[in-house]
């Protein structure tokens, strides 16, 4: 198509120098996009923790704060908190300690009585939808359910662990996807009416004005009935502050990794360049190249290879997180799959970075090469 002609000689050059040792320049490619995707995994702890806080806090706990009873109690008391200072909405609960059942397997957790009217506390679906709670069944997170072996529809055995240790069957209506815990889910009516309460609360979560809030603190320390206080941006600070202190490490590792390998195959690949090519290149001075014109043909085929590693190993990187994923599909939390644009920016980033390091190194030596050897050799 004569595009070659139409590029520079030192373009050309570079190319066809490419061509000539195709193996070679896949491997570095292939070592420079490992370096990248190192660089990757170690950003991908941060997107994902911020997005299961997003999804968590965001969508499925909202409430400012959740006060826990120390034995459950009528709904009139809900009248009492609406009442303390700050309190804006109050939303109440019922927290059943029980066993789950379904055939040989079996599970301690704690089921949750909901309104459908609730909208501080709500369940979601795995693209962050609001999931009503059905007048009927029963309502699990998606990973107990496959604790449980069970899906949609299948029935499983309820045994309340507390109060009049009562035992009955539920379907299960729907799967929810809260990253964080695992429990079960029911109407409010519809579990009063099974255990024979009259609207039974455990405690309550509430939303609150944010000036007044040491107001309400002072009056939730002052009630008898409160057993503990949970306040949600204090949750936050400290979920954040454990995942820093777990993550910032990892990813100090593993972009120093990034940066030592990829420093290391271009400044290696440019000195075994420079070695083996030397006499071509000193020959290119003589015949009227200049300086920058032969630092162009040696350092622009590492450049090249750096260019076309990068979207590699973005997409190594990718695949290798999605492969991650299941280590971190625990009890207490699922880390959901999220790669932000940020995370391959930054990889890119230090992986340029690098090869630049590398290639000002080695850029000096261009200057010592041997004119006056070139000019006296029988070749």
């Amino acid at each position: 198509m004569g595009i070659l002609r139409r590029l520079d000689t030192v373009t050309r050059a570079i190319l066809r120098n490419l061509a000539r040792r195709p193996w070679r320049a896949a491997i570095s490619i292939l070592a420079i996009a490992a370096a990248v995707a190192t660089v990757v995994i170690g950003r991908f702890m941060f997107d994902a923790v911020n997005a299961l806080m997003a999804v968590h806090f965001g969508a499925a706990e909202r409430e400012d704060v959740t006060v826990v009873f120390n034995e459950t109690r009528s709904a009139g008391v809900m009248a009492s908190l609406r009442q303390l200072p700050a309190v804006l909405r109050v939303e109440p609960f019922r927290a059943m300690p029980a066993l789950i059942r379904a055939g040989h397997r079996e599970k301690r957790v704690s089921v949750l009585a909901l309104r459908p009217s609730a909208t501080l506390r709500q369940l979601i679906d795995a693209r962050r939808r609001r999931i009503d709670v059905p007048p009927e069944g029963l309502v699990l997170t998606r990973k107990l359910a496959r604790i449980l072996g069970v899906v949609e529809g299948d029935r499983v055995i309820v045994e309340q662990l507390d109060g009049r240790r009562r035992q009955f069957t539920a379907a299960v209506a729907r799967l929810s996807d809260e990253p964080i815990g695992m429990n079960g889910y029911m109407d409010a009516d519809a579990l009063a009416g099974i255990l024979g309460e009259d609207a039974a609360v455990s405690g309550a979560v509430l939303q609150v004005d944010a000036n007044r809030e040491a107001a309400l603190f002072a009056s939730l320390k002052r009630t008898p009935a409160i057993a503990a206080v949970s306040i949600r941006s204090a949750t936050l600070a400290s979920i954040r502050d454990i995942m820093d202190r777990s993550f910032i490490l990892m990813t100090v590792v593993m972009t120093g990794f990034g940066i030592v390998l990829v420093a290391g195959v271009v400044y290696n690949s440019i000195r075994i360049a420079l070695s083996e090519r030397g006499n071509e290149l000193a020959s290119l001075r003589v015949l009227g190249f200049t300086r920058v014109e032969v630092g162009q043909l040696l350092l622009g085929e590492q450049a090249l290879l750096t260019l076309l590693a990068i979207p590699a190993g973005c997409a190594l990187g990718a695949l290798l997180c999605r492969l991650l994923v299941p280590a971190f599909d625990r009890e207490l939390f699922r880390l959901p799959y999220t790669l932000t644009s940020a995370t391959f920016g930054f990889a890119s980033l230090v992986t340029l970075g690098s090869a630049t390091l590398a290639g000002c190194i080695v850029a000096g030596r261009i200057a010592g090469l041997d004119l006056i050897g070139v000019l006296k050799s029988r070749e």
